[in-house]
């Protein structure tokens, strides 16, 4: 893995990725986060990832990366919004709404004008996630 993030930080210095503005780091447990591919710095040390954009810094253990991809959108909501005993959680990745939750919950999303719509595909953004009887806002950019 830190051949291939090497060889991915290479390639991104050497190229111009105009329409693929992100980096996606995406974790064995389908968690991810997306940085900037602007002024990104990747380095290694004691098997981690560590990468660097914008002022934000990201440390990804190597053994839980599953999978780096380029990306237009910027991955939001990605690092889980929990309730506060963390039973639900909700991720936006390109466009793709996640959202576990205990087993029989019911999940409807509406737009902010209250139109309930499908969850299957979000299209650029907000949106309010209802889940069971709390409610979540989410940004899909």
């Amino acid at each position: 893995m830190k051949t291939l993030l090497t060889t991915l930080a290479l390639a991104m210095s050497a190229t111009s990725l105009s329409a693929q503005n992100y980096l996606v780091f995406e974790n064995n447990d389908n968690s991810a986060k997306s940085l900037s591919i602007d002024g990104l710095k990747i380095t290694f040390d004691n098997d981690n990832a560590i990468a660097t954009a914008g002022g934000k810094t990201e440390t990804f253990p190597l053994n839980d990366l599953k999978r780096l991809y380029f990306s237009e959108q910027e991955i939001t909501a990605i690092e889980q919004v929990l309730t506060q005993d963390n039973e639900v959680s909700i991720e936006v990745e390109n466009g793709r709404l996640k959202v576990y939750a205990p087993e029989g919950s019911h999940i409807a999303v509406y737009t902010l004008d209250g139109r309930r719509i499908n969850r299957e595909y979000l299209s650029q953004g907000n949106y309010v996630v209802r889940v069971n009887d709390q409610s979540f806002k989410i940004a899909v950019k």
